[in-house]
């Protein structure tokens, strides 16, 4: 993966996830959503870190 495609792997992430500001009756999902989002990033961190990633 090149510099460039990590970038817009990283922005593609961070966009997906739903402000705060937005919330609505489907709250409990949307939060779900940017947990997994995060899981995500904190893989990909530990990954380039040449970590064990749990």
């Amino acid at each position: 993966m090149t510099e460039q495609q990590l970038a817009d792997f990283r922005r593609r992430l961070s966009n997906g996830k739903v402000s705060p500001d937005k919330v609505s009756t489907e709250w409990a999902f949307q939060r779900a959503w940017n947990e997994g989002i995060e899981f995500c990033e904190r893989q990909l961190e530990a990954v380039l870190r040449g970590k064990d990633a749990a």
